[in-house]
């Protein structure tokens, strides 16, 4: 892969993931002030900064150089496993996010997404879907030597991350 695919890789997953989010925090910061005072935004969580900013268009470039990389596979098979365990991830993030009273500017009572919650989720959806269909074309390709082990790297710093933001409440004993 050329440079400039990468790049763009980065910045359209950046766009995406960070983004979209930094958007809404500009609107709020214009249109409802208030809102950002009563609400943790992105830009107060470690995981939105560092996580959505870097870590995850990073992850990216490397599954993407790994499916470069392979010369073939069962697109169909893969992809709906893919789907599906997507769909498993997502709904046990945000299951956990409601479990654990974990509000933000995206949900702001416990149970009730936002429109910046429902997109989220979307994002959230295909992001884990993608990296499930990588992690299971590098599983398949019985190549060790795949981009894909950086990426993962990444997600375990995106996931250390996320902890350290939310570390009170994951922690705390019932």
């Amino acid at each position: 892969m050329h440079l400039d695919q990468l790049f763009l890789v980065f910045v359209l997953t950046f766009l995406f993931s960070f983004g979209v989010q930094f958007c809404f925090y500009l609107y709020y910061k214009k249109f409802n002030p208030i809102f950002l005072k009563g609400n943790k935004h992105v830009l107060q969580y470690f995981s939105g900064i560092i996580g959505d900013g870097i870590l995850v268009p990073g992850i990216n470039i490397f599954a993407v150089l790994s499916i470069a990389n392979i010369e073939k596979f069962q697109l169909i098979p893969l992809v709906t496993w893919s789907l599906f365990l997507g769909v498993i991830i997502t709904f046990a993030f945000h299951f956990g996010q409601q479990y654990f009273r974990l509000t933000n500017w995206t949900m702001t009572e416990v149970g009730k997404w936002n429109l910046l919650g429902l997109y989220h989720s979307i994002f959230m959806f295909f992001e884990s879907s993608f990296l499930v269909f990588c992690l299971l074309i590098f599983l398949n390709s019985g190549k060790n030597d795949l981009p894909i082990k950086y990426g993962l790297i990444l997600l375990f710093l995106f996931v250390l991350s996320f902890i350290y933001d939310y570390r009170k409440t994951l922690l705390k004993t019932k």
